[in-house]
């Protein structure tokens, strides 16, 4: 290579990088073993696709992706790259009226969800970042549909919908993820539980038979709390009513009643 060769430096005044990074399950999982990742927020900021295993029905001759489709694709991508490169200065996305109303819902939604028994309650490191990367996701879509106009034009509430359907989709995934790395201490307290009582056919119990039962799980009565919670949340077990304290001596512990389904085939375990 000659000096004439060499390509002139570029500087970037606000990089931002994002990254695809395909790993096989073991490596997910031991992401758990390394507690800062979660701490520092790298864990909150992955979106994640856990998909099926393909490997038995994978097809041994699979038909290329057709030229039209690759032509569309190359030309569409120049397309927005040169409009982005055309503005001189940064450009303001805005979501219309509409949207703005659906977004504030969601928000809505979502905060319900960090309460004890939600879905999200567990990871509120990754739900907290959830409606932010639902709307990117939006602003993508509208630029992908809009490549040439998108800055001049709001992102209208059926591509706010699309993103919201796809964030959906990262919540699943990114709650199997957090089983996988072992994230959730409160789904393994779940598990175990469903274990036990599938392994013993209990039909209905008090947080301190789980206390006796599983003793070099949980320590105390309060240990049982967030995994009961998983479960009660998934419909596996329902709490019964507290019965009144009779005179002197401590207060009766809660009793649970099980789904009949748990005790019989194995079921999908909660997540």
């Amino acid at each position: 290579m000659t000096p004439d060769d060499r390509r002139e430096s570029e500087h970037i005044d606000a990089a931002t990088l994002t990254m695809g990074v395909c790993i096989q399950p073991g490596v997910l999982a031991r992401l758990g073993d390394t507690p800062e990742f979660r701490e520092q927020g790298l864990l909150g900021r992955l979106l994640c696709s856990v998909p099926k295993s393909l490997l038995g029905y994978r097809r041994e001759n699979p038909a290329p992706v057709p030229p039209a489709v690759l032509s569309t694709y190359e030309s569409n991508v120049k397309a927005l790259v040169l409009s982005l490169a055309a503005e001189s200065e940064p450009r303001t996305l805005h979501f219309g009226p509409e949207a703005e109303a659906a977004i504030v819902a969601v928000l809505k939604d979502t905060e319900t969800r960090f309460r004890p028994g939600g879905d999200l309650a567990h990871m509120t490191d990754w739900g907290g970042k959830l409606v932010g990367a639902v709307l990117r996701i939006a602003a993508l879509l509208h630029l992908a549909e809009h490549f040439r106009s998108g800055w001049d034009r709001p992102i209208s509430l059926a591509t706010f919908t699309k993103a919201h359907q796809i964030g959906e989709y990262f919540t699943l995934h990114a709650q199997v993820a957090y089983d996988i790395i072992g994230a959730d201490p409160a789904v393994a307290d779940a598990r175990a539980l469903l274990e036990w009582i599938r392994r013993t056919g209990t039909e209905r119990f008090t947080a301190r038979d789980v206390v006796q039962a599983l003793r070099t799980r949980f320590a105390k009565v309060t240990d049982t709390d967030p995994g009961l919670r998983v479960l009660e949340s998934h419909g596996w077990i329902r709490r019964l009513p507290t019965p009144p304290r009779k005179g002197a001596g401590r207060t009766p512990s809660a009793a649970y009643e099980v789904h009949p389904n748990a005790t019989e085939a194995p079921a999908e375990p909660p997540r």
